[in-house]
């Protein structure tokens, strides 16, 4: 079931980064691109490439993302760790397993 739940959420995810839809960008903080450079069709690159991963919290209804490799350059940004922090932070206060999903 969640395998399935998952591709559907990232095939989603893409089709609305790739759609250019207004406003949707998965690497922000406080509703501000962390990274201005980066467009809706590298994010959506990135996913695919697996560089980025989507984090999806059910209950709160959010949708954003990680870098897979925590050591590359744009993670080190002071803005993405904040929004790492704050991610983590909801990671571990879910109370049951399926109210975020990962993912690759």
């Amino acid at each position: 079931y969640w395998n399935a739940w998952d591709s559907a959420a990232k095939a989603k995810v893409v089709e609305r980064l790739r759609s250019h839809e207004k406003g949707y960008n998965l690497l922000t903080l406080n509703k501000q691109p962390i990274y201005p450079d980066i467009t809706q069709d590298m994010q959506a690159d990135l996913i695919e490439s697996g560089e980025l991963k989507i984090i999806s919290f059910r209950k709160l209804q959010i949708i954003t993302s990680m870098w897979a490799d925590e050591n590359r350059e744009e993670a080190k940004n002071p803005k993405y760790q904040e929004l790492l922090a704050l991610n983590k932070k909801d990671m571990s206060e879910a109370k049951e397993a399926n109210e975020y999903r990962v993912i690759q």
